[in-house]
């Protein structure tokens, strides 16, 4: 009987409009907490985590951790909402989910204690707005949220309509938060970068020559800001720790554009100024600017050259809109893309990417 009343419960809820919106504050032993919220704000409460010193990268965040103070507990996924590495005690709580048997006084949005049926999430909540069959002993009931990382829902037990557990969530970064914040001072690069000599005769060292002038990937964006290249983009643009920011183009001294990507290998977030560019991509088509790499391939060279020049060496060959490309390395950490015009036989563009390890 219990369980038809569920399957009923499915059917008109599926048939209504959510009448309820998530929200996700709740009252913990009469304290106000808004999901996300700073995790210190527990742990100065008394509350204690697993690994606090544990570093989180920019936007990830934990699948389940267990909060604990005296004899109640709670499960929590912490959240890095900043732009820097942080310790897990420095970052947020974005979900939390409490068990029917939690110890400690819970108000939940709406006024709603801790429910112990499906019945009276439904008398104080009104009609979910969607329904997720987890098995066939357990549902959750979803109240609003706008996307899967901003929800409140309840699981319950399909053989008896009482309510297991309740989860909040909220992944929204609120304001402000440090993400958007620019750090105060140029951070520490360790990064020895080295000017080549030469080009050599190995790709995977992936020096070039640029008019003239010898580099190394990755590079320090500075050293081609002090030879004379010209951004076209805003230098003061952030880019969180471990993350890269793409397609930027810069003017050489000569004349002509190139693009060139930028990566913060840093622990904390950096302006584009303070990056290492470790993509560079050249277009005869776009840019009049002599282009060598190593083991003797250069801008406008035949194809039928370039193929000699690849004999004994790995590489992919795709055909492409703009023209035929072989590929090297070709891993998310190093590749050159070397394309051909069609039309002429020629190449075209040359792309090297390299990221530190």
């Amino acid at each position: 009987m219990k369980r038809f009343c569920i399957l009923l419960f499915t059917t008109v809820f599926l048939m209504a409009a959510s009448a309820a919106q998530a929200e996700e504050s709740f009252i913990l032993d009469g304290t106000s907490y808004t999901l996300p919220f700073a995790l210190a704000e527990l742990l100065d409460d008394g509350w204690e985590i697993n690994h606090p010193e544990e570093i989180l990268s920019p936007g990830s965040y934990t699948l389940a951790d267990e909060l604990r103070r005296g004899s109640a507990s709670c499960q929590v996924q912490i959240i890095n909402l900043s732009m820097n590495d942080l310790q897990k005690r420095d970052c947020y709580v974005g979900q939390i989910t409490f068990t029917k048997d939690f110890a400690e006084d819970v108000i939940l949005p709406g006024g709603l204690a801790l429910p112990n049926s499906w019945e009276t999430v439904y008398d104080q909540l009104g009609t979910p707005s969607d329904l997720h069959a987890e098995t066939p002993e357990r549902e959750e009931l979803l109240y609003g949220g706008k996307d899967f990382f901003d929800k409140l829902s309840f699981t319950v037990d399909t053989e008896d309509g009482s309510v297991t557990s309740v989860t909040l969530r909220s992944f929204t970064s609120p304001e402000p938060v440090a993400r958007k914040a620019a750090p105060t001072e140029q951070p520490s690069m360790d990064f020895d970068y080295e000017q080549p000599e030469s080009l050599g005769k190995h790709l995977d060292a992936f020096h070039v020559r640029l008019n003239g002038e010898l580099y190394q990937l990755p590079m320090p964006y500075r050293l081609c800001a002090a030879e004379g290249w010209k951004p076209l983009f805003d230098v003061t643009h952030q880019i969180a720790s471990g993350e890269t920011l793409d397609n930027l183009p810069m003017q050489l001294p000569m004349g002509g554009n190139v693009m060139i990507g930028l990566f913060n290998p840093t622990a904390n977030a950096c302006a584009a100024e303070d990056g290492l560019v470790y993509m560079l991509m050249v277009d005869s088509r776009s840019c009049d600017a002599s282009f060598e790499l190593s083991g003797g391939l250069s801008m406008g060279m035949p194809e039928n050259e370039l193929l000699t020049a690849l004999t004994n060496m790995d590489y992919l060959v795709e055909e492409q809109s703009d023209g035929i490309v072989y590929r090297l390395f070709d891993d998310l950490s190093r590749t050159i893309a070397i394309t051909v015009d069609p039309t002429t036989d020629h190449v075209c563009e040359i792309m090297l990417l390299h990221l530190p390890e």
